[in-house]
């Protein structure tokens, strides 16, 4: 069983974790599944907006696909 595998039943366990929605995030950027991560980071920020981690690791997602301008939003909107 693989890291992802792991996290994903700790999240059936656990739904309203956002540790662990977040490390399947990170999970998924490194698998370069670069969609998947982008949908959980964005659903995060919206569902759990006080988890600060997420705004640094979404913006810098962002940055990598080159969405400059939405990673400014996205390290502003942590800042606040």
């Amino acid at each position: 069983m693989n890291r992802l595998e792991i996290l994903q039943q700790m999240e059936a366990q656990k739904p309203n974790d956002e540790f662990v929605k977040f490390a399947i995030a990170l999970e998924y950027v490194k698998d370069k599944k670069y969609d998947t991560a982008k949908n959980i980071f964005q659903n995060l920020t919206e569902k759990f907006s006080t988890y600060l981690p997420t705004y640094y690791q979404y913006g810098k997602l962002l940055e990598l696909l080159n969405e400059n301008r939405k990673a400014a939003e996205i390290y502003k909107a942590g800042t606040e």
